[in-house]
């Protein structure tokens, strides 16, 4: 659902329905220092159901999320304008010394007997990790990682599914994430930015978002789930006589298949390109604090479009996507 499109009509039935008018966010923010990280067991924010243009508001059933990580990062200013691209920006340690090692495999010795080492930049890394069991309103939570990636086995995507959260409910999708420290003195805050879906539909794209068939949906215990208000019916219907969704064979409308937490990917997306999904500038963000910081700059860090297209895929996305194109 694309917001700043939502006419004032449509905003009228979110605020009667008593609908927060918020985005999916990151429940808490993070405070390092100069010599130590942080670990966070922190989640997402899922305050409402997709509405697209229609009004009517539909039940989550999951949701995707891809984390700047490795070389595929994008650096800004407060300002917006572009650092540097993949690294730590001199802001996160993300550089180490690598052993050299002579033709035939063997360490390279210095005069004094030390292994002879060079500077090598890993990437950045944020440790994330999912977690396990019915944490949330979705059942399956999946990490993703991309084997051709700078550090293969680090997490880069999160994936939710199997189940639904009713569009006025809340739910938090919960993710663990371990904060380096910040040896950037001058830098006192560091915005995250990480690339969040949350999904509506079932096998849909760009291309039939528009059409049918839209399943009913049920959570994660088979469980039906009740129409508590609609552009139809605006005020907040008790659930003991409350009805609920149905399958509409002609689909839920336009729009009403993800909604995109994210602005336009640096350096293009091939999968995640809708202009009718993707936001104007807001991403959902993990802030992180330098407690000890002698300085007052603001910095960024999001995931590039080839970030998008290696983490979440059609194939990694299923069954909410079809394909691996305009996603």
């Amino acid at each position: 659902m694309k917001h700043t499109k939502l006419t004032l009509c449509a905003l009228a039935v979110m605020f009667a329905a008593g609908q927060a008018f918020a985005h999916t966010g990151v429940r808490d923010q993070v405070t390092v220092t100069a010599t130590a990280g942080a670990n966070s067991y922190n989640g997402f924010t899922i305050t409402h159901g997709c509405g697209g243009d229609s009004g009517d508001a539909y039940p989550v059933l999951g949701q995707s999320a891809v984390f700047p990580t490795g070389d595929r990062v994008v650096w800004r200013d407060a300002a917006g304008t572009v650092l540097g691209e993949g690294g730590g920006a001199g802001v996160f340690p993300t550089i180490v010394q690598v052993p050299d090692f002579d033709a035939n495999g063997n360490p390279i010795l210095d005069a004094n007997g030390n292994p002879v080492t060079h500077p090598e930049d890993k990437g950045l890394n944020l440790g994330v990790n999912g977690y396990g069991s019915v944490s949330s309103a979705f059942t399956t939570a999946q990490e993703i990682i991309d084997p051709n990636a700078l550090s293969p086995g680090v997490v880069e995507g999160l994936f939710w599914k199997d189940g639904a959260m009713e569009p006025k409910l809340n739910t938090i999708t919960p993710f663990k994430v371990a904060v380096t420290k910040i040896i950037d003195p001058s830098v006192k805050q560091v915005n995250i930015r990480i690339g969040v879906i949350n999904y509506c539909d079932l096998e849909k794209n760009a291309a039939n978002d528009a059409r049918g068939p839209y399943k009913q949906p049920k959570d994660a215990f088979e469980r039906k789930i009740p129409l508590l208000a609609s552009s139809a019916a605006p005020d907040q219907i008790n659930v003991n006589g409350a009805p609920v969704y149905v399958s509409l064979p002609a689909g839920n409308g336009d729009n009403n298949r993800q909604d995109w937490w994210f602005a336009a990917p640096y350096g293009g997306s091939a999968l995640y390109n809708d202009p009718e999904l993707i936001q104007p500038t807001y991403w959902t963000t993990l802030t992180v604090i330098n407690s000890s910081a002698t300085g007052s700059r603001v910095v960024s860090v999001e995931p590039t479009g080839a970030a998008f297209d290696a983490i979440l895929t059609g194939p990694n996305t299923r069954p909410f996507t079809k394909g691996n194109s305009n996603l």
